[in-house]
């Protein structure tokens, strides 16, 4: 199961309804309480992994701390918004957006972004119309599944690796006991005959 191309035609999707240029999710990393970027749309340089906000950070870290969606129709006056932690890159400026929670049983699973590059209604994105929470809460549900079956993998293959090194070290400590015992066992029988 790939939920990547069904979350890339979700991205899409909101984009076309929205009329934003660029849709981003970030996903809540359980290991580092991070939010990071794991798909993007509109997006030429790829963000992913590498475009990080810690919960209260900026305007998405503030969406995924308050659980509220948060819409700037003019980032340049807007004081929680911080360009993300990239060392020595250079983004076209966002003129507005839209931050939405991505909220599952009460606990934050990650925002959607839409933005746009020009200012004002262009990107007035009709969120309450266009959607609903029913929808929002779905995309929550299929990332937390992405991410159980992410983590399930990855620990499925950690486990393959340690049974064939743990095999692999049985069979050659065999292997180094059989010989001196054969020969133990041929010197004993010899002695016996």
């Amino acid at each position: 199961l790939d939920l990547d191309p069904l979350i890339h035609y979700c991205c899409q999707a909101l984009m076309e309804l929205t009329r934003a240029d660029r849709c981003s999710i970030m996903v809540l990393e359980p290991d580092t309480g991070e939010l990071s970027v794991r798909w993007a749309q509109g997006v030429k340089v790829s963000p992913y992994g590498k475009t990080k906000f810690r919960i209260g950070e900026g305007l998405c870290g503030w969406v995924a701390r308050s659980q509220k969606p948060m819409c700037s129709f003019d980032m340049e006056k807007e004081t929680r918004f911080m360009p993300a932690r990239q060392e020595g890159r250079q983004f076209r400026p966002v003129k507005s957006l839209c931050c939405l929670p991505l909220v599952l049983e009460h606990r934050t699973v990650g925002v959607i972004n839409l933005s746009s590059f020009t200012q004002g209604d262009r990107c007035r994105f009709a969120v309450q119309r266009h959607l609903p929470k029913p929808f929002l809460a779905h995309l929550a549900q299929l990332i937390e599944q992405a991410t159980l079956l992410q983590e399930s993998r990855s620990a499925s293959e950690r486990w393959r690796r340690m049974y064939q090194a743990t095999s692999s070290s049985v069979a050659q400590v065999s292997h180094e006991l059989r010989t001196p015992l054969a020969l133990i066992t041929e010197g004993i029988q010899q002695i016996l005959d």
